[in-house]
């Protein structure tokens, strides 16, 4: 993904990450997961930027509470979009998809649920860490949260071109660091 791409998919999400408080790499995070799904990254950009918008609304915070998804930490501050997605799947792994992308309609709305499951779909193959380890859903998302979030300089750019350009051989590339 070029630079320019990123930089353009990151001001499109810049609404709705101001509104969620959400960490540029959390926000990078999610489009990655996003576009490796939709290889779209105007649609993952959009998606994201929707779904944090809903989060920042009291009737989304409720919907999720009646799935049974926390989407604050304990301090208060709103968990990153992909663990809270990870914690979708676990919540729906035994509804069939139909009733999953029913409820990312619901809760984030049509135009961008198809991503949003696209999402869940990264984090449920999950990712293998440094000592083989396959990590998915919630962990492969803190796993990839402290990659991106670790990263500085050239590093940073390491991590976002591995994410958002090279998802396609996850094990193998995620069984590098």
């Amino acid at each position: 993904v070029a630079g320019d791409a990123l930089a353009g998919a990151m001001k499109r999400s810049a609404s709705g990450a101001a509104l969620a408080k959400a960490s540029f790499g959390d926000v990078a995070l999610a489009m990655g997961l996003a576009f490796k799904g939709s290889a779209d990254m105007g649609k993952a950009s959009m998606a994201v930027n929707m779904a944090l918008m809903a989060l920042s609304k009291d009737k989304t915070e409720a919907k999720f509470k009646d799935a049974g998804v926390a989407i604050r930490d304990e301090a208060g501050a709103l968990r990153s979009l992909p663990a809270i997605l990870a914690d979708v799947g676990t919540a729906t792994k035994f509804k069939t998809e139909a009733e999953r992308t029913n409820f990312l309609n619901m809760t984030f709305g049509a135009r961008s649920a198809g991503a949003l499951q696209k999402i869940m779909e990264q984090l449920q193959k999950g990712v293998v860490d440094s000592t083989g380890k396959l990590l998915t859903g919630a962990a492969a998302a803190e796993h990839w949260g402290k990659k991106v979030q670790g990263a500085t300089g050239f590093a940073w750019e390491n991590a976002t071109e591995e994410l958002l350009g090279n998802l396609e051989g996850q094990q193998e590339i995620l069984g590098k660091g």
